[in-house]
C-alpha cells in the first residue's frame, strides 16, 4: 500500500510541474497539499475562469484514472493467478453465478480502495 501511495505522490509531483508559473497563486486558497481547489480556480477568479488550472485538473484526473484502471486490471490478473483456474471458463461457460458474484464483489472492493488511495 505504501508503494501505491508513493506512486500517487510521484504522479502528483509530476502533474504539479506542468502548472504554468504563478497558477497556484491565482486561486487564492489552496488545499493541504498546496494545490488549488477546483471550485475556487474555475468560479471565484475575479478575472474570469482560470482555464490553465482547469486543464491541469482535467489532466490530473485523466492520469489518476488511467493509473487506477491499470491497478484494477493488475489486481484482476493477480486474483486469477492466485485462484488457479480460469474465471472466464467458470463464469461464461460453466455459468457459475456464485463465482461471478464473488469476483464482482472483490473488484468493487478493490476499486473503492484504489479510489480512496487516489483521493488521498
Amino acid at each position: 500500500m505504501n508503494d501505491l501511495i508513493h506512486i500517487m505522490t510521484l504522479l502528483t509531483d509530476f502533474v504539479t510541474t506542468l502548472l504554468p508559473a504563478g497558477a497556484e497563486s491565482a486561486a487564492g486558497t489552496t488545499e493541504a497539499g498546496g494545490l488549488p481547489m477546483l471550485a475556487e480556480v474555475v468560479v471565484s477568479s475575479s478575472n474570469g475562469p482560470n482555464w490553465a488550472m482547469l486543464g491541469y485538473h482535467l489532466l490530473a484526473a485523466v492520469i489518476f484514472s488511467t493509473v487506477g484502471v491499470a491497478v484494477l486490471f493488475m489486481c484482476i490478473w493477480i486474483f486469477e493467478k492466485i485462484s488457479h483456474y480460469s474465471f472466464r471458463k467458470e463464469i461464461l461457460e460453466d455459468q457459475n453465478t456464485a463465482l461471478a458474484i464473488i469476483a464482482g464483489s472483490v473488484l468493487v472492493g478493490v476499486a473503492i480502495i484504489i479510489a480512496a488511495a487516489i483521493m488521498g
